[in-house]
């Protein structure tokens, strides 16, 4: 962030923001105290009620020598209090910071963040409602790589220099077949934003790291497309009459749903997913050596990309020390912002008092305008 804009974030803090980090920081404290002490009070009660039990039954763990059975019935005595009270305490644990964690995001999100978007006059949403078509944008956009899990809660919308933007803040992870566990494969923001030129031809600038992006296309990953689809073919069907849903899941749909996929992955080009596209071949080595790119016309791609303007990316990229990739898709221009900055994250261990917090949600908003400054004056 530059220095005037952290000096007029801090007045705004100060005079928007502390009240609420105030009573933000109340409801933190007690809800430490409540998670922290809580569930072992409940635990403590229980063991003493399994006590009572135990006595009730002719069997006092405290005194050893009205135990019939010696040490074996004073050892298992021993594990179900121990077990006992420790499994009450870790339920009602979770109970109070499932609890608290909720009522505290809530309050956050509708006070603090609303207020610091504010700054920059963006609004955030909420996604969960919206989560098929987050779903949908984020599996057409051939500027992200293939994935098989989504998580997206928020994301913002707004306008920046009279452009519409939206920003989602997305994780994906993609788990291919035989694997028992997913690996993320983007960890950041996805900015959509309209394109004043109205290009409608697709420019997929990308990184040449295919295969740490997930845009190489493994046989393995037949099945995970096909199960994708029946996914969505059953989530879909969800919201429809049982007549249409029925209809849906007859073999012949679910048959023609995987000759698609088979049809896709022959017709695809052997190193990437972009199969309705080819590779621009544009003979700049230091270029190229950052970069993919894709197009569904080679003339028009060309005659975008002039050395000029590939030197203007490499040395924006060289300067700003970050990764910058972007496309030109339906009228759209999408911007892929890598980053480890969850948006929204709201957690206990952050405290609503510090500014720094904030400070770096706004930073990581700048950083995105820089991008979109940039990507608007190749066009130009």
């Amino acid at each position: 962030m530059n220095k005037n804009t952290a000096s007029k974030f801090k007045a705004y803090y100060k005079s928007n923001i502390y009240k609420d980090a105030l009573s933000c920081e109340k409801l933190r404290k007690k809800a430490i105290i409540v998670i922290n002490t809580v569930p072992l009070i409940i635990a403590l009660i229980v063991f003493f009620l399994l006590m009572l039990l135990f006595s009730s039954n002719g069997m006092n763990v405290l005194d050893i020598s009205k135990i019939k059975n010696g040490r074996d019935d004073l050892l298992i005595a021993l594990i179900c209090l121990i077990f006992g009270s420790s499994i009450w305490g870790i339920v009602a644990r979770g109970f109070f910071i499932t609890y608290f964690k909720k009522k505290y995001n809530k309050k956050v999100q509708q006070t603090i963040t609303t207020k610091v978007l504010k700054f920059v006059n963006l609004e955030a949403k909420d996604a969960a409602k919206e989560r098929y078509y987050v779903w949908n944008l984020a599996d057409s956009l051939k500027l992200l790589p293939h994935f098989t899990s989504l998580d997206c809660d928020n994301y913002i919308v707004g306008e920046y220099k009279g452009i519409k933007l939206k920003i989602y803040d997305l994780l994906l992870e993609r788990r291919n077949s035989g694997q028992k566990q997913s690996i993320t494969v983007f960890r950041g923001a996805l900015v959509s934003f309209d394109n004043p030129n109205q290009q409608t031809t697709t420019i997929i600038i990308n990184s040449n790291k295919s295969s740490s992006t997930g845009d190489v296309y493994s046989n393995e990953q037949y099945n995970d497309e096909l199960e994708e689809l029946q996914r969505k073919f059953l989530e879909k069907s969800a919201n429809e009459p049982l007549k249409a849903a029925i209809e849906l899941l007859k073999p012949e749909n679910i048959n023609e749903m995987r000759d698609a996929i088979s049809k896709r992955i022959k017709e695809a080009p052997k190193d990437t997913l972009l199969c309705t596209l080819n590779k621009v071949n544009l003979e700049d080595p230091v270029f190229e050596k950052l970069y993919n790119v894709y197009s569904d016309d080679q003339i028009k791609a060309r005659n975008f990309l002039t050395p000029a303007l590939m030197n203007k990316i490499v040395n924006y990229v060289q300067t700003k020390k970050r990764e910058l990739y972007f496309s030109y898709e339906r009228d759209l221009i999408n911007l892929k912002f890598n980053s480890k900055i969850d948006l929204f994250d709201v957690s206990f261990d952050k405290k609503p008092l510090n500014i720094s917090n904030y400070t770096q949600v706004i930073d990581y908003i700048e950083k995105i305008f820089e991008d979109i400054d940039f990507i608007l004056s190749l066009n130009n």
